[in-house]
Formats: C-alpha cells, sequence, structure tokens
C-alpha cells in the first residue's frame, strides 16, 4: 500500500477473499481524489517493435482475473512474495509491481482485480522525482521480459 492512497470503509476484505479463494495476486480500484477512475487492472500490449507496455484500465471493470495490477495497493501472500524474491530491486519506483505480477503469471499464479476493494491513489506526492528512473524502469522490463516470449503477453 503506498504511503499517498487513502484507504475506504471495506477496502481490505475484497482482497483477502481473493486471496482465499485462490488468487496469487489481488488489487484495488484506484480513484483520484476527484472521484475519476484511475485504475482497474492492467492489460499489456507488444507493439510493432517488440515493446512490452503495460498500461491501466481506466474504464470500469468486472472483479476477476487481469494481467497484472498497481502496487499502489495490492495484496500478495507473504510465502508468495518470498518465493518470488519479492520486488526486483533494479527497479526504482515503477515498475517492479508489473515485473512482480509478471513473475506471478510465469509461475501459473492467478492475478485477480477487485472493484469493491477502494482505495483513493493521490498519485505521485513525491512531486517530479518519482518519473526520474522511468526509462531505466521500461528498458529493465524490456530486459527481463522481451526474450522471454513464453512468459509474457501475445502481441496484441
Amino acid at each position: 500500500l503506498n504511503d499517498d492512497t487513502e484507504v475506504q470503509s471495506g477496502w481490505w476484505q475484497p482482497l483477502v477473499k481473493a486471496l482465499e479463494d485462490g488468487a496469487h495476486v489481488a488489487g484495488s480500484r484506484l480513484t483520484y481524489s476527484d472521484g475519476r477512475l484511475q485504475h482497474a487492472g492492467v492489460y499489456f500490449t507488444v507493439d510493432d517493435h517488440n515493446i512490452l507496455w503495460a498500461h491501466n484500465h481506466t474504464t470500469p471493470q468486472s472483479a476477476g482475473p487481469t494481467d497484472a495490477v498497481t502496487g499502489a495497493c495490492l495484496a500478495i501472500r507473504h510465502s508468495d512474495f518470498d518465493t518470488l524474491d519479492g520486488f526486483d530491486e533494479e527497479f526504482r519506483n515503477g515498475y517492479e509491481d508489473i515485473d512482480l505480477c509478471l513473475r506471478v503469471r510465469a509461475s501459473g499464479g492467478k492475478i485477480v482485480y477487485c472493484p469493491d476493494s477502494h482505495v483513493i491513489h493521490h498519485e505521485s506526492q513525491s512531486g517530479p522525482t518519482r518519473w526520474a528512473h522511468v526509462n531505466d524502469n521500461i528498458l529493465r522490463l524490456q530486459e527481463k521480459w522481451v526474450a522471454r516470449t513464453g512468459d509474457r503477453p501475445a502481441r496484441t
């Protein structure tokens, strides 16, 4: 749970239920403080240059499987987190959540989106330094996942 989030009543229970029902990772519905939807799960695309892109769903989605969820609010069992060696610390404030979800998927795990878990995300309160390493993070993601065609999403 990021430190720039504001949990809403009942936010935790849907995440716990999803894990109890067999999910390996569960993620919340994130909104901006004005109520606009920020995140309803993540989907992947691969462009014509073989670049892997992660996109937030920004339209309402039903509860259920999704490609990934944002680390601003996600639940994972401690044992699964340890088995996967946690977050890759070579990512610097970005894409470590996507990488974790890709590793969950590659290990056969299930990732679910839980719209009944609502969290307000006051995104990027750390200022412009939040984006200082975005290009390095994207490059790291490509280095780890582009060659692993069996473990990454198909071209869409």
